[in-house]
């Protein structure tokens, strides 16, 4: 069984580890995926989930909460998350979002993918309307499971995870939960539109079409980062 973390218990948790941080700036992408980890861990933990009760208070209070985040310039992450199941095998599927060059390929919005080492890339996209580049950190990688990344540097403050999830020998299941802080006015009111989100669904329908068509991936990393660190003691599987 899946566990959903209610997304005003993760804002309130990120909330509290930002002020444990001494209310310093950046850093707010990675509290919120912090909190979300945490609070997921509890509940599988419990193996249970928040009540209906309690899920639909939290509803009727998020946009109120959203409000009151911005007007007391607290740092706010809007999350995303999407899910999709591609008709390939799950080595064939990490293999091919490893490639990160080739993202423009797919994704909206990107022009350009350079990786720089095995756990920097540098990215040039163009969101709402406006170039932007930023630099990425791999945290965390584990072939054919998970890669998780935040923001270094840049104007597009995000962090996320991306899993893979064998559904059988041909089959993957792959889920994205990312994290995006917007920046200024026009970011913000195209974010409670939807634009992102909606651009993101878009990506992973294209990286679906993509890697089906093509049967095969265009190359893999097979390595195992940790703590933003390869670790060479991994064996390459």
């Amino acid at each position: 069984m899946t566990i959903q973390v209610a997304e005003q218990d993760i804002r309130e948790r990120a909330y509290a580890l930002w002020e444990a941080r001494g209310r310093a700036d950046g850093g707010a992408q990675a509290d919120w995926l912090a909190a979300e980890e945490e609070l997921k861990a509890a509940l599988d933990a419990v193996s249970s989930p928040l009540p209906p009760s309690r899920t639909k208070q939290l509803r009727r209070s998020r946009t109120k909460l959203r409000r009151k985040t911005h007007q007391n310039g607290d740092p706010f992450m809007e999350r995303i998350e999407k899910t999709i199941e591609v008709d390939c095998p799950v080595r064939t599927v990490y293999n091919q979002w490893t490639q990160f060059e080739e993202f423009p390929r797919f994704m909206d919005g990107v022009k350009s993918v350079k990786q720089l080492d095995d756990t920097h890339v540098h990215w040039q996209a163009e969101i709402w309307g406006k170039d932007k580049e930023w630099d990425a950190e791999i945290t965390e990688q584990v072939p054919d499971e998970r890669i998780s990344w935040k923001s270094v540097s840049g104007d597009a403050p995000n962090a996320g995870t991306v899993r893979f999830e064998p559904l059988g020998a041909a089959r993957t299941r792959v889920r994205l939960v990312m994290a995006y802080e917007p920046q200024g006015a026009v970011e913000s009111a195209g974010d409670a539109l939807g634009i992102l989100s909606a651009s993101v669904q878009s990506s992973v329908k294209n990286f679906k079409r993509y890697i089906e068509e093509k049967g095969a991936e265009d190359g893999g990393w097979r390595g195992t980062v940790r703590d933003s660190e390869t670790d060479p003691s991994a064996p390459r599987q």
